[in-house]
């Protein structure tokens, strides 16, 4: 009996193992994304146009629905504060860290699109369309925006509760490494499930940049300690590609608001890209994640002194330890 307890049960902590926590976890996402997209679609169906109604419901609702299960997870199966995957919004470093996954997201495009421009390669055409006819452009904009934090957001949170929770539970046996690799992989691993549905819009070359950032998205928190660079960087990308400046032959999304559109001008560039689209995303994939891992390395050593995991992620806090 008590090795079938052993199964689900941690005597030294006095709480579920970290695999059925995450497990739980996940299940209750995904019924409370279901609950509440139910009542926020009978409430507001009838007030929000109906070919924007998905776009602007659904991200919210899930950034609602993992945010509580997230909560709830941690405080009665981990028995850990909400702050403890990250979230110290309360700290100056929080928004430093921030505002740095901001401008790492954001000046590295803008350089690579002002130099193809140059280049003759590509063409810029500002649009500025919405599917809100008749209101000014800001307001989808904003709505947008916000949408689109939410996203970064919850994708993000849900990677910490993963990661925090692996890591701790792998660390002694498999070591620091170890334990950061099994942690990466396995919530890289989950965030590709979640986009399998996006392979209707993407070539399957996409799962491999869903797997890669994530890979780096993780890394991120493990060695600040913080969601805040990879919640940045989830956000700006999601924003700058499907927003601001958007590829011609997109069709993610069909333009609930656009601010530019980009071209690609270059004949030859255009035909090189048709027939070795494959190698060219991975290529890109790779120099996209080097520099992003570089510009990391060296804000974490300016900021913290050094590029390591922190040993801290690996020991739980435990509400009746902390005495919270």
């Amino acid at each position: 009996m008590d090795k079938v307890r052993n199964v689900f049960w941690n005597n030294r902590e006095k709480r579920l193992r970290a695999g059925w926590r995450i497990f739980l976890q996940l299940t209750l996402n995904i019924v409370l994304i279901l609950l509440l997209g139910t009542i926020v679609s009978n409430t507001l169906g009838l007030v929000i146009p109906p070919d924007v109604q998905g776009y602007v419901l659904a991200y919210p609702v899930m950034f609602v629905g993992t945010v509580l299960a997230v909560w709830l997870a941690g405080r009665f199966l981990d028995r850990r504060r909400f702050i403890d995957f990250g979230l110290t919004l309360s700290k100056r470093e929080w928004w430093m860290d921030f505002t740095f996954g901001i401008i790492l997201s954001t000046v590295p495009l803008l350089i690579i699109l002002l130099a193809l421009r140059g280049m003759g390669w590509i063409a810029i055409d500002g649009v500025f369309t919405s599917k809100l006819p008749g209101w000014p452009i800001a307001l989808p904009l904003i709505s947008a925006a916000a949408i689109y934090i939410c996203v970064g957001a919850f994708e993000e949170i849900a990677r910490v509760y993963q990661m925090r929770n692996l890591l701790e539970s792998v660390w002694a046996r498999f070591g620091r490494w170890g334990a950061v690799c099994l942690a990466i992989g396995v919530a890289a691993l989950i965030s590709i499930i979640m986009h399998l549905a996006d392979l209707e819009f993407f070539p399957p070359v996409f799962l491999v940049y869903v797997l890669l950032d994530g890979i780096f998205l993780g890394l991120c928190y493990l060695v600040t300690g913080r969601a805040a660079i990879a919640i940045a960087m989830h956000f700006m990308v999601d924003f700058l590609f499907l927003i601001v400046f958007v590829p011609h032959t997109s069709a993610f999304f069909d333009g609930f608001v656009t601010l530019f559109n980009i071209r690609i001008t270059h004949l030859a560039v255009t035909a090189f890209i048709t027939t070795h689209m494959n190698s060219v995303v991975l290529v890109g994939l790779l120099v996209y994640e080097a520099v992003n891992l570089l510009a990391l390395y060296f804000w974490v050593k300016m900021r913290y002194g050094k590029f390591s995991i922190s040993d801290n992620l690996a020991v739980p806090t435990l509400l009746h330890k902390s005495g919270g």
